[in-house]
Protein backbone atom coordinates (compact mmCIF):
# COMPACT_ATOMS: atom_id res chain seq x y z
CA UNK A 1 0.00 0.00 0.00
CA UNK A 2 1.46 3.26 -1.10
CA UNK A 3 0.72 6.44 0.90
CA UNK A 4 0.99 9.84 -0.69
CA UNK A 5 3.56 11.70 1.40
CA UNK A 6 2.19 15.20 0.65
CA UNK A 7 -1.39 14.13 1.35
CA UNK A 8 -0.40 12.81 4.80
CA UNK A 9 1.43 16.06 5.60
CA UNK A 10 -1.63 18.10 4.61
CA UNK A 11 -3.82 15.91 6.82
CA UNK A 12 -1.35 16.35 9.68
CA UNK A 13 -1.38 20.14 9.23
CA UNK A 14 -5.18 20.18 9.06
CA UNK A 15 -5.34 18.29 12.36
CA UNK A 16 -2.95 20.78 13.98
CA UNK A 17 -4.93 23.77 12.65
CA UNK A 18 -8.19 22.25 13.90
CA UNK A 19 -6.68 21.57 17.32
CA UNK A 20 -5.35 25.13 17.56
CA UNK A 21 -8.73 26.53 16.51
CA UNK A 22 -10.45 24.48 19.22
CA UNK A 23 -7.96 25.70 21.82
CA UNK A 24 -8.45 29.32 20.71
CA UNK A 25 -12.23 28.97 20.84
CA UNK A 26 -12.21 27.39 24.29
CA UNK A 27 -9.60 29.87 25.51
CA UNK A 28 -11.67 32.78 24.20
CA UNK A 29 -14.77 31.52 26.00
CA UNK A 30 -12.74 30.98 29.19
CA UNK A 31 -11.23 34.47 29.02
CA UNK A 32 -14.69 35.95 28.42
CA UNK A 33 -16.04 34.10 31.48
CA UNK A 34 -13.14 35.38 33.61
CA UNK A 35 -13.82 38.92 32.46
CA UNK A 36 -17.46 38.57 33.50
CA UNK A 37 -16.40 37.75 37.06
CA UNK A 38 -15.64 41.22 38.35
CA UNK A 39 -15.26 40.11 41.95
CA UNK A 40 -16.35 41.94 45.07
CA UNK A 41 -15.85 45.68 45.27
CA UNK A 42 -13.72 46.94 48.10
CA UNK A 43 -15.49 49.00 50.73
CA UNK A 44 -14.61 52.66 51.19
CA UNK A 45 -13.02 51.69 54.53
CA UNK A 46 -10.73 49.15 52.83
CA UNK A 47 -9.78 51.60 50.09
CA UNK A 48 -9.00 54.46 52.48
CA UNK A 49 -5.32 55.28 52.90
CA UNK A 50 -4.33 54.15 56.39
CA UNK A 51 -0.61 54.82 56.16
CA UNK A 52 0.38 58.37 56.92
CA UNK A 53 3.88 59.32 55.90
CA UNK A 54 6.63 57.29 54.23
CA UNK A 55 6.16 53.54 53.89
CA UNK A 56 8.60 50.99 52.49
CA UNK A 57 7.67 47.55 51.18
CA UNK A 58 10.46 45.07 50.45
CA UNK A 59 9.26 42.23 48.27
CA UNK A 60 11.52 39.43 47.09
CA UNK A 61 10.89 36.38 44.96
CA UNK A 62 11.69 32.81 45.91
CA UNK A 63 13.30 32.17 49.28
CA UNK A 64 15.30 29.00 48.66
CA UNK A 65 17.41 28.99 51.80
CA UNK A 66 18.48 25.64 53.18
CA UNK A 67 20.64 26.82 56.08
CA UNK A 68 20.93 30.14 57.94
CA UNK A 69 22.47 32.72 55.64
CA UNK A 70 22.10 36.10 57.35
CA UNK A 71 25.63 36.05 58.74
CA UNK A 72 27.45 35.30 55.46
CA UNK A 73 30.26 37.81 54.94
CA UNK A 74 29.19 38.84 51.46
CA UNK A 75 28.80 42.61 50.94
CA UNK A 76 26.07 42.23 48.32
CA UNK A 77 24.05 39.84 50.47
CA UNK A 78 24.43 42.07 53.53
CA UNK A 79 23.30 45.13 51.51
CA UNK A 80 20.18 43.24 50.36
CA UNK A 81 19.45 42.06 53.91
CA UNK A 82 19.73 45.65 55.15
CA UNK A 83 17.10 46.78 52.61
CA UNK A 84 14.79 43.99 53.75
CA UNK A 85 15.42 44.61 57.43
CA UNK A 86 14.90 48.38 57.17
CA UNK A 87 11.60 48.10 55.28
CA UNK A 88 8.28 48.63 57.04
CA UNK A 89 7.04 45.32 55.61
CA UNK A 90 9.13 42.57 53.99
CA UNK A 91 7.54 39.70 52.08
CA UNK A 92 8.82 36.72 50.08
CA UNK A 93 7.79 33.41 48.54
CA UNK A 94 8.82 30.51 50.81
CA UNK A 95 9.89 27.76 48.41
CA UNK A 96 10.09 24.29 49.88
CA UNK A 97 9.96 23.05 53.43
CA UNK A 98 11.74 23.62 56.72
CA UNK A 99 12.24 20.81 59.22
CA UNK A 100 14.04 19.77 62.35
CA UNK A 101 15.70 16.87 60.56
CA UNK A 102 16.54 15.04 63.78
CA UNK A 103 12.84 14.67 64.62
CA UNK A 104 11.15 14.94 61.20
CA UNK A 105 8.99 11.95 60.18
CA UNK A 106 8.27 13.02 56.59
CA UNK A 107 10.34 12.50 53.45
CA UNK A 108 13.32 14.81 53.01
CA UNK A 109 12.87 15.49 49.32
CA UNK A 110 12.97 18.60 47.17
CA UNK A 111 13.92 21.86 48.83
CA UNK A 112 14.22 21.17 52.59
CA UNK A 113 15.95 23.63 54.85
CA UNK A 114 16.99 23.31 58.47
CA UNK A 115 14.71 24.41 61.30
CA UNK A 116 17.01 27.37 62.02
CA UNK A 117 16.15 29.01 58.68
CA UNK A 118 12.80 30.33 59.99
CA UNK A 119 14.48 32.33 62.78
CA UNK A 120 17.14 33.46 60.29
CA UNK A 121 14.46 34.81 57.93
CA UNK A 122 12.97 36.73 60.86
CA UNK A 123 16.44 38.11 61.72
CA UNK A 124 16.75 39.28 58.10
CA UNK A 125 13.52 41.23 58.59
CA UNK A 126 10.87 39.11 56.85
CA UNK A 127 7.35 39.69 58.17
CA UNK A 128 5.30 37.59 55.80
CA UNK A 129 5.84 34.71 53.37
CA UNK A 130 3.65 33.11 50.75
CA UNK A 131 3.44 29.32 50.98
CA UNK A 132 1.22 28.57 47.97
CA UNK A 133 3.70 27.38 45.35
CA UNK A 134 4.87 24.37 43.40
CA UNK A 135 7.24 23.15 46.14
CA UNK A 136 4.67 23.15 48.94
CA UNK A 137 4.44 19.34 49.01
CA UNK A 138 8.06 18.45 48.24
CA UNK A 139 8.16 16.82 51.67
CA UNK A 140 4.45 16.00 51.61
CA UNK A 141 1.98 17.21 54.25
CA UNK A 142 4.52 16.63 57.05
CA UNK A 143 6.86 19.16 55.42
CA UNK A 144 4.07 21.70 54.94
CA UNK A 145 2.96 21.48 58.59
CA UNK A 146 6.55 21.49 59.87
CA UNK A 147 7.31 24.66 57.91
CA UNK A 148 4.14 26.40 59.07
CA UNK A 149 4.96 25.53 62.71
CA UNK A 150 8.54 26.82 62.41
CA UNK A 151 7.36 30.05 60.75
CA UNK A 152 4.78 30.53 63.53
CA UNK A 153 7.46 29.99 66.18
CA UNK A 154 9.72 32.53 64.46
CA UNK A 155 6.91 35.11 64.30
CA UNK A 156 6.62 35.17 60.51
CA UNK A 157 3.07 35.44 59.19
CA UNK A 158 2.30 33.11 56.27
CA UNK A 159 -0.59 32.25 53.99
CA UNK A 160 -1.31 29.81 51.22
CA UNK A 161 -1.17 26.51 53.10
CA UNK A 162 -3.04 24.79 55.90
CA UNK A 163 -5.09 21.77 56.85
CA UNK A 164 -8.11 23.19 54.98
CA UNK A 165 -8.73 25.64 52.15
CA UNK A 166 -10.13 28.11 54.68
CA UNK A 167 -6.94 27.91 56.73
CA UNK A 168 -4.79 28.34 53.64
CA UNK A 169 -6.74 31.43 52.55
CA UNK A 170 -7.24 32.93 56.02
CA UNK A 171 -6.20 36.49 56.80
CA UNK A 172 -2.80 36.74 58.43
CA UNK A 173 -1.40 39.57 60.46
CA UNK A 174 2.11 40.31 61.61
CA UNK A 175 2.05 42.14 64.91
CA UNK A 176 5.67 43.33 64.75
CA UNK A 177 4.39 46.91 64.71
CA UNK A 178 1.14 48.68 63.75
CA UNK A 179 2.31 49.15 60.15
CA UNK A 180 2.95 45.49 59.49
CA UNK A 181 -0.16 43.65 58.41
CA UNK A 182 -0.89 41.40 55.49
CA UNK A 183 -4.46 40.45 54.75
CA UNK A 184 -5.87 37.83 52.41
CA UNK A 185 -9.56 37.46 51.76
CA UNK A 186 -11.12 34.02 51.92
CA UNK A 187 -12.15 32.78 48.46
CA UNK A 188 -15.78 33.28 47.57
Amino acid sequence: MRVNFFRSIRLHHLRIVMALAAVALIGGMWAHDLGAQAGPRLSERDMAMKVRGPFTLASVGDLIIRRPASQFADEGLQAAIKLIHDADVAVGNMEGSLADTRHFDGPLSGFVGSAEVAADLKAMGFDFVNRANNHLFDSEAAGMFSTNKLLDEAGIAHAGSGATLSQAAAARRSEANPWRAVRFEEPV
